[in-house]
């Protein structure tokens, strides 16, 4: 048997608690058999409720909680070093964790099952689904915390929270969707119903093997195995056809403007020190291509879908007129583009310094201020003309400002990058 999961097994498990939990439930199922008087809607819900508790809301804090005191406990760093292989490790501490909340959740599911008016092929679709949203919203929250890990090498109480927050946010966001009487997003995704049974489920299997995938790689880094970025590669291609499809044509601005948030997310995860501006640069220069693949960020390996993605929707999608304004939404993509490629500079250029905590308060306030404040305040001032040099905007305008921008933060940033410079220049965004 898997060590790790063997090991969750006796400290999960024990005869008290395994009588415990099915003995509370099934108080609470006959309490509300009673007040209904028969196997109707009310249980099913409640049954559905329990389930939702346990699957995503208790599993998924019970994940990050076990990563967060193993790497307190430096127990983490023993698993490191030792001879089990990523999978293993993986869903051994995935399964492992969460093996009890799966034990009130599967016991919440059969009485679902059997109080459910639905026929069999509707009940088979809604039990699959609520297990692939569930392991969804644990994985999630396993790859926030792991990609924490990883630029940090510490955990705090509020990386958990945040981790599990973000889990549960997603899996409800997936139940709403799942559970909405039709799907009011879009109606075709190509020629495929977007509403039809079949769609959802295989969306929902997908999208769990993405995120099983990305646990899989951050595990195996963890490890020292290193595969370079090849699965965001894939996933940036992925999400832009995925999202493509929602719209009426094949190439949409959607699946841009979607590829375009994941890598901002991506580079506040990441972020982008110049130490490793220089490495990919000194590969480049060396054509060390293996070493070069391995060391590429992720926000960097998705920029080259991303910029043949938006030269095709030049040419494709057509450029669709504001009523703001005459002018028209390539703009938009451009100036999201360049405006993304300054604030890579700039989150290098706060990354010269040497205190890493005091760098990532930095990079949030940096984008609290120039995306919510900067606008909150021009718009009550009646200027929100002058906003579109600041962030992207569908205008030329904004288009040529960024690119201004561009060339003035890599000027600054470029003695950081180039090797064996001799002197430092002062960083403007520390005066």
């Amino acid at each position: 048997m898997n060590p790790e999961l063997q090991r969750n097994i006796w400290l999960e498990y024990s005869f008290h608690r395994l009588l415990t939990l099915p003995t509370i439930l099934g108080l609470l199922f006959y309490v509300v058999y009673l007040s209904s008087g028969e196997f109707d809607m009310a249980l099913n819900l409640t049954t559905k409720a329990c389930f939702v508790f346990f699957a995503i809301i208790w599993a998924s804090r019970q994940l990050t909680d076990a990563l967060l005191e193993e790497v307190r406990q430096h127990t983490w760093d023993w698993q490191r070093i030792s001879a089990i292989s990523p999978w293993p490790l993986l869903w051994g501490k995935w399964l492992g964790s969460t093996l009890y909340s799966w034990y009130g959740a599967m016991i919440s599911l059969i009485v679902m099952i059997l109080s459910s008016p639905l026929n069999l092929q509707d009940q088979v679709y809604e039990t699959f689904s609520l297990i692939c949203c569930a392991l969804f919203s644990q994985g999630i929250s396993l790859l926030i915390c792991l990609q924490i890990f990883k630029r940090d090498r510490s955990l705090m109480r509020f990386h958990s929270h945040l981790a599990h927050f973000s889990g549960l946010f997603s899996g409800l966001f997936l139940l709403a969707i799942l559970w909405s009487s039709q799907n009011t997003w879009f109606d075709h995704w190509y020629t495929l119903a977007a509403n039809s049974q079949s769609f959802i489920l295989g969306s929902l299997l997908v999208f769990c093997f993405w995120v099983m995938l990305g646990n899989y790689r951050l595990i195996a880094t963890e490890l020292q195995i290193r595969h370079g970025s090849l699965a965001w590669f894939g996933f940036v291609i992925f999400i832009m056809f995925y999202v493509g499809g929602c719209m009426q044509t094949w190439l949409s601005g959607m699946g841009f403007i979607f590829a375009m948030s994941l890598s901002y997310l991506m580079l506040i995860m990441e972020g982008s020190k110049p130490t490793l501006l220089r490495h990919i640069k000194h590969n480049i220069q060396t054509q060390q291509w293996k070493k070069l693949f391995q060391q590429l960020p992720c926000w960097m390996v998705g920029l080259l879908p991303i910029s043949f993605y938006l030269i095709a929707l030049m040419f494709t999608e057509p450029d669709i007129k504001l009523s703001i304004a005459n002018v028209g939404v390539h703009f938009f993509y451009i100036a999201l583009f360049l405006f993304f490629l300054r604030d890579v500079a700039i989150v290098s250029l706060i990354q010269t310094r040497q205190k890493s905590k005091r760098n990532d308060a930095s990079i949030m306030l940096y984008f609290v201020v120039i995306y919510a404040l900067i606008p909150a305040l021009l718009s009550a001032l009646g200027a929100m003309s002058t906003l579109q040099i600041l962030i992207p905007s569908p205008s030329l305008s904004s288009c040529l400002a960024a690119a201004v921008q561009v060339i003035i933060f890599w000027f600054f940033l470029w003695p950081y990058i180039r090797p064996h410079a001799s002197q430092m220049p002062n960083d403007p965004t520390h005066r």
